[in-house]
């Protein structure tokens, strides 16, 4: 497995994320806030609008790196829907007042092989070409879910959940998560799945 070569430069960007939350109306979207450290020192507006069809991305870049504050401040003046965080005891994620819960994906050698034999790891690259397969999907219990999305530059192999938010009343579930493997120029390879509980 190769994670650096003369090839590649190296920026060492860490992504962090911020939810903001779901807008309501006749396009319901998802706003979250990423900002990239290091050498990229960029931050954009990540809108993703609920459409009959499936979610759509939406990208919107920031002027200067860090500086979504005031957007963040003002995200209030929406008519939004309220979330709430999942809390956390040793490596399981559990909803304040009902029985399901959430804990790390199960491991998958099958799906572990099949990365290490990739020359470079680049998560857009492996999530383009394997699409859902690639990715271990979180274990619930106590509830029936469904996959709708992932970031497409999260790499969702051998990873760790970070933070857990639940949108009560539609029934979604945001699970970011953390990679401790790292591109070819060391950017970190964090980022969301998106479910939605099946009643």
């Amino acid at each position: 497995m190769i994670f650096t070569s003369g090839a590649f430069a190296t920026t060492n960007c860490q992504q962090t994320f911020t939810l903001l939350g779901r807008t309501k109306g006749s396009t319901p979207t998802f706003f979250i806030v990423q900002d990239l450290s290091g050498e990229c020192q960029s931050s954009k507006l990540l809108e993703l609008a609920l459409l009959p069809g499936g979610i759509k991305k939406i990208e919107i870049e920031f002027n200067e790196y860090n500086s979504s504050k005031w957007f963040q401040d003002r995200f209030s003046l929406f008519r939004a829907e309220p979330f709430i965080q999942l809390e956390r005891t040793e490596d399981v994620w559990k909803h304040p007042y009902s029985r399901w819960k959430i804990k790390n994906p199960e491991s998958d050698q099958k799906l572990k092989t099949k990365l290490d034999k990739e020359s470079v790891i680049e998560a857009v690259a492996w999530n383009r070409k394997n699409e859902k397969k690639g990715i271990q999907i979180p274990v619930f219990d106590g509830v029936k879910t469904e996959f709708i999305y992932f970031l497409p530059s999260g790499l969702y192999v051998d990873y760790e959940i970070d933070k857990v938010f639940f949108f009560e009343k539609t029934g979604f579930i945001f699970v970011f998560t953390t990679q401790k493997l790292k591109s070819p120029g060391l950017d970190t390879m964090h980022g969301f799945l998106v479910f939605k509980i099946i009643k």
